[in-house]
């Protein structure tokens, strides 16, 4: 809705409109300008500004809306599209009769001293809507002309914006955390089964609920299937990896054993009975007494195979599989209560239903003498409830698994304030916040901050930002954070939501990744504007350094009996988790072409030798190169001016 506000009339303004009322008449307003003063209007000793244009005006623009609302009343708006360059925070406003370039005259205008009721910059539209009386023109004696020009599509946007809550049926940012739990709880319930790939974590750390345990380890899902044996029950197992087979498990079939001593081959036993060969199925035992003679030499098995297990398994992919278990003790019930913001001041609010779950046994609820305590803050009494749709009251009441619970209270005559209804069990505890609009005219949003970021940061340490200075707000506006903690002043550090006031010195602070080159972010919210304070962790390379590369010594090399040589010690290596080695190359010979490749005497100690005339400078540029035990390698190129002096 429009900003209802208490402009000063001029004495040129007041003068035109007498006019006109008393020719029965009225005097036009065509125009509003906006200007980057802020103040308090000079008045004469009537009340009436003797201003006749803004003290500093950036900007003018024909009324896109306007009428008489009442005698002594009109609502207007304007549209102010973007120019390039432009920024600065609008103070001062004036309501013109007329083109201001033009001969027009400044009716009233509207200024206070630190008040800032816009900010114009070159990448939005202002849309501006006012709504203001003025009890010493005749009746009748203003109307308004507005530009055709000009769409009232966008003032009529200007007018929804200006709602204290124009979305309702949106959470607002301070409420997303309490709704993301509530959604994950809501997934995964006991019994519930999270898979995931990269993120080793447990899910209590991940989600911040419930106890989870790995599950199916080494095993794959199946499916239930009622009617059939193994695979009927939850939780049953079975299955092999590897399977080795036994003779029960090939086909039936038959082998003759081998002859070994003729060589034959394959074939059945061979028989002679009296001379006479008979097939197995046709021998005559009664001839020559009826003997059956068996050749007296070994019949051989045949045998295959090795008998070793073979793989059973069929294609597939390693992930981590979390099953949510429950809780160790007996589950506490489980209310969470949407928090609201910008409601009317003293204004009834009803909080959003929940259904009730997790009660090891009925439990009653109530003001006092229940299981379950229901209390307001700051005022105790001022917290209802209602059970399944009932009325809402304070008097004791039975909760069972599957009923609705909804909460009410009053919220409070002062603006940004905060009331709230706590639920307190043995073993729990849950808290509804509401928190009242800001009064009209507040200017909530602050001038744009930031947090200087964090390179190369040590793994798993919390860092703190500088301070900030919060600015271009007149009254507390709210702060929330996530990813992390902030500060107000000097206090304790939170991630409870709060209100900051201008002027006021914030902190950030986040804690940094456990992995190398990662960043982590604690984003700060005040009044919609959010800033990020970021620390990456330094990357998993090996990184050489000298102590001080531009400050190396010479001396004689009294072993060779010429040349010399400089040491550079003190070589640091960083970020290398293990053992490493160090090499070093000659890239760039800079003079007398003398240099000579140079010597390791230790990872962190390298000796430069020169050789030729004495008296003279050799200068050149190395690369030190340092490998880990990894095989992770960083370079350092360092110049070495190297005087090679030989004593008198």
């Amino acid at each position: 809705m429009p900003q209802t506000i208490t402009p000063v009339i001029t004495a040129a303004g007041l003068a035109a409109a007498i006019n006109a009322a008393s020719n029965g008449l009225s005097i036009a307003l065509t125009h509003m300008t906006l200007g980057a003063g802020q103040y308090a209007p000079t008045v004469n000793g009537s009340g009436e500004a003797t201003q006749t244009d803004l003290l500093s005006r950036r900007e003018k623009i024909a009324f896109g809306e306007g009428r008489r609302t009442a005698p002594k009343q009109v609502t207007l708006g304007a549209a102010f599209p973007v120019y390039p360059g432009i920024a600065y925070s609008a103070g001062e406003v004036g309501f013109w009769a007329g083109d201001p370039d033009n001969g027009g005259i400044l009716f009233a205008i509207y200024s206070a001293p630190g008040y800032v009721h816009a900010f114009r910059n070159d990448q939005t539209e202002l849309i501006e809507s006012y709504s203001f009386a003025i009890a010493k023109i005749p009746e009748g004696s203003v109307s308004v002309t507005v530009d055709p020009n000009v769409t009232a599509v966008a003032l009529l946007v200007a007018d929804h914006e200006a709602k204290p809550d124009p979305h309702a049926q949106y959470f607002l940012r301070a409420e997303i955390p309490a709704l993301r739990l509530g959604i994950l709880q809501i997934v995964y319930p006991v019994g519930s089964v999270y898979i995931t790939y990269d993120n080793a974590a447990s899910p209590s750390t991940l989600f911040g609920f419930g106890t989870w345990q790995l599950t199916a380890i080494g095993r794959m899902f199946i499916g239930q299937d009622a009617a059939e044996a193994g695979f009927d029950t939850v939780g049953e197992q079975g299955g092999s990896k590897t399977v080795t087979l036994d003779a029960t498990h090939i086909p039936s079939h038959n082998h003759r054993p081998a002859d070994t001593a003729s060589g034959t081959g394959y074939g059945f036993i061979p028989t002679s009975i009296s001379g006479q060969d008979k097939t197995p199925t046709n021998f005559d035992t009664s001839a020559s007494g009826g003997e059956l003679n068996i050749r007296d030499q070994p019949i051989a098995p045949v045998s295959f195979g090795g008998g070793l297990p073979h793989e059973n398994m069929p294609p597939y992919e390693v992930v981590r599989k979390w099953r949510r278990m429950p809780d160790t003790a007996v589950p506490a019930p489980s209310f969470v209560f949407f928090p609201q913001s910008n409601v009317p001041v003293s204004g009834v609010v009803t909080s959003n239903t929940v259904s009730v779950s997790g009660l090891a046994a009925p439990r009653t609820i109530g003001a006092s003498g229940a299981d379950i305590i229901v209390a307001g803050s700051p005022t105790v009494g001022n917290a209802l409830f209602s059970v399944n749709g009932a009325g809402f009251a304070t008097t004791v009441r039975t909760l069972n698994n599957g009923d609705t619970l909804t909460l009410r209270l009053t919220a409070p005559a002062a603006n940004l304030t905060t009331a709230s209804v706590t639920l307190t069990g043995s073993d729990f505890s849950s808290v509804w916040s509401v928190t009242s609009a800001a009064a009209a005219g507040s200017d909530l949003v602050p001038d744009a901050f930031s947090f200087a970021p964090v390179g190369g940061a040590v793994q798993s340490v919390i860092y703190t930002s500088a301070p900030v200075t919060i600015s271009g707000i007149n009254a507390p506006s709210p702060i929330s954070v996530s990813g992390g903690a902030y500060s107000i002043n000097g206090g304790p550090f939170t991630t409870a939501a709060g209100t900051v006031t201008n002027g006021s010195a914030v902190r950030a602070q986040v804690t940094s990744a456990g992995a190398p080159n990662t960043a982590r972010t604690a984003t700060v919210t005040i009044g919609g504007v959010s800033a990020g304070y970021t620390a990456t962790t330094q990357a998993s390379t090996v990184v050489v350094v000298t102590a001080s590369p531009s400050a190396l010594s010479a001396t004689r090399d009294t072993s060779s009996g010429s040349g010399s040589i400089t040491q550079v010690a003190g070589l640091t290596i960083t970020g290398s988790t293990g053992p490493y080695t160090t090499s070093v190359a000659l890239l760039t010979d800079l003079g007398n072409g003398s240099m000579i490749s140079p010597t390791v005497l230790s990872p962190t100690q390298v000796r430069f030798f020169s050789s030729g005339a004495g008296n003279q400078t050799y200068h050149a540029i190395f690369r030190i190169t340092s490998t880990s035990a990894t095989g992770v390698v960083g370079t350092r190129d360092i110049e070495v001016t190297h005087n090679y002096l030989i004593a008198p």
